[in-house]
């Protein structure tokens, strides 16, 4: 089993950045070293799930493009969306519906729907 060791890197930053990352440290009672790691980690992790929802994304459009996924229009899904309420089937239906039927009385709102664009 290999044991991780810490590597050291340079970087070249700009002054002003250098300054605000050694005061950032003061504040945190962390050294440079610290708060650079911390931050890079950060960037780093964010990096890779924005790249594995690019690719996700990627490969549902795929399978759209082959006529493996189906496609639905507004109306169907607002069919589908009513038929789940009549049935009772969703979860607070009528919160959900109230939602995006802002202003309007429980009477509107229960069987209203936002205009189609």
């Amino acid at each position: 089993m290999a044991i991780a060791t810490d590597s050291k890197l340079t970087v070249k930053l700009p002054e002003l950045l250098r300054r605000q990352a050694k005061a950032v440290a003061a504040l945190r009672g962390e050294t440079v070293s610290d708060v650079v790691h911390e931050a890079l980690e950060a960037y780093v992790a964010e990096v890779l799930e924005e790249n594995e929802d690019i690719r996700i994304v990627q490969e549902v459009e795929a399978r759209i493009a082959a006529g493996k996924e189906p496609i639905y229009s507004h109306q169907d899904m607002w069919a589908e969306v009513e038929a789940l309420e009549a049935q009772g089937a969703l979860p607070n239906s009528r919160a959900c519906v109230t939602l995006h039927c802002k202003g309007k009385t429980d009477d509107q709102s229960t069987n209203s729907h936002p205009p189609l664009p």
